[in-house]
């Protein structure tokens, strides 16, 4: 009898998926994916953010932890011991004492911490690094979602690659079916139709060229939505009409470019102090990173409190009820059988071999070594503030530029090809104006790529809220 291996189940696993017509993943479509959808699937299935809500769940039951120091603990004891000599045990069931080399003992303790400094200082600090990792896990939500925003953007213009590739591999075949036609003729010679046949070999490896580019961008789009290699050739995105509709604010500032290029008055930029101000006032309020190092200095300063805590005594109160359990046995007394008791201990550390002092001295520099870690990430969020504002206006320009640019050599494409046409030029003078087209095509597709990457880095710095549109 064969038995199914282990490479059968997989593939008995990964095969329905495959020949699903429409396949979910989640509830959701992956044949229609949107921009929403994307960023769901991600919050439920990305590693690394599920990573971060792990830590967060560490963090609070840390604090959980932290503060049963100071609920009741109860505990029960027990011991059977046998003796070489014969001793006193009593005896419950008789009601008097007997001499046994076997003796036992049990009792059942409450203890109640009234006074601890330690401990009260470690669930202050405790309960700051959970809000700290609640904090971190909130900002790895919002940068996720750029992430994932900025991913589906770059497929989707990835795709426009890929098109623009195509439509350049139609331009050369026309020329060469244009060539063909006047070889056969006579009226041309055969080396421009090889001329023109080697630019479409090179046409079509760089269309091939421009499909491995963005297969590779949607796998790590996939790879960072969490979704099974399984299912990736079903994933296939929405349509997107204008990506500058769904970011107002970017489009606001693409029409204020044009108008500089318009009215030729390049000396006030495009972003205002005000503006520059507003975006660092943001961050600095708001980033769930920053805050969270905040928290994290609060909690390094509950903790050298809790080392410093240690000069203090430790008091609690006890109840202790048991059954013989003072002595296993008594040779010279005659123990009770069973008593209950209660008290309050006092525990101090006089001296500890200079062992608390070091731990203090080492939590300040903890201490001041997240202060310091503090003012460096805010100066760098700054310093990446001023550098986005300056790449994205020069962005704009630059695919300003690139869009008339365009619409220019369109214009001269269309006009060579009726020259072709009409016989007056040859098609590898068209092949080169439409070469001119596609380049700068592929140009304002860089330009474009550029702007809405470092526009989306520039909100996701400043902590705006991600967009689903």
């Amino acid at each position: 009898m064969a038995y199914p291996t282990i490479a059968s189940y997989i593939l008995w696993l990964t095969l329905p998926p495959l020949l699903c017509a429409d396949p979910l993943y989640d509830g959701i479509d992956l044949a229609c994916l949107h921009l929403e959808e994307a960023q769901y699937l991600a919050l439920r299935h990305n590693q690394g953010y599920l990573l971060a809500q792990e830590r967060s769940n560490l963090a609070e039951a840390e604090a959980n932890h932290a503060l049963s120091a100071f609920l009741p603990h109860i505990s029960y004891h027990t011991e059977w011991r046998a003796l070489t000599k014969q001793e006193f045990f009593p005896d419950v069931y008789r009601g008097d004492e007997i001499p046994s080399h076997y003796g036992y003992k049990s009792s059942l303790q409450l203890t109640q911490t009234l006074f601890s400094l330690p401990s009260l200082y470690r669930l202050q600090s405790e309960r700051r690094k959970a809000e700290g990792q609640s904090l971190e896990q909130k900002r790895s939500a919002e940068t996720l979602k750029w992430k994932v925003q900025t991913m589906y953007l770059q497929v989707l213009l990835e795709s426009m690659e890929v098109a623009i590739a195509k439509e350049h591999v139609d331009y050369i075949r026309q020329a060469l079916e244009q060539e063909a036609s006047k070889v056969s003729l006579g009226s041309s010679p055969f080396l421009d139709a090889e001329y023109v046949q080697v630019s479409k070999n090179q046409a079509v490896s760089a269309y091939y060229r421009a499909q491995a580019i963005f297969q590779t961008t949607l796998h790590e789009l996939i790879f960072t939505l969490g979704i099974p290699p399984s299912l990736a050739p079903a994933v296939k995105l929405a349509s997107s009409k204008s990506i500058f509709e769904a970011l107002p604010s970017l489009k606001a500032k693409l029409q204020q470019a044009m108008q500089k290029i318009k009215d030729s008055s390049f000396d006030c930029p495009l972003f205002s102090s005000r503006e520059l101000a507003d975006y660092r006032n943001q961050a600095l309020s708001h980033r769930g990173d920053l805050q969270a190092l905040l928290h994290e200095i609060q909690a390094a300063g509950a903790t050298l409190k809790e080392e410093q805590a240690q000069y203090w005594p430790k008091v609690q109160a006890y109840v202790r009820y048991g059954y013989n359990d003072d002595d296993v046995g008594a040779l010279f007394q005659r123990p009770t059988s069973h008593h209950l008791s209660g008290g309050i201990a006092l525990s101090w550390t006089l001296f500890s071999g200079l062992s608390t002092y070091y731990k203090v001295q080492a939590s300040k520099a903890n201490v001041r070594a997240h202060e310091l870690t503090a003012e460096a990430t805010a100066h760098n969020i700054e310093t990446e503030i001023y550098r986005l504002i300056a790449h994205i206006q020069h962005d704009l320009f630059a695919y300003l530029s690139a869009l008339e640019q365009v619409q220019v050599l369109q214009q001269k494409a269309k006009q060579t090809l009726e020259q072709m046409q009409l016989g007056k030029i040859t098609p590898l003078t068209y092949r080169r104006s439409t070469d001119a087209v596609c380049e700068a095509k592929k140009q304002e597709l860089a330009f474009q790529r550029a702007l809405f990457t470092h526009y989306y880095q520039l909100l996701d710095t400043t902590n705006a809220v991600p967009s689903s549109k």
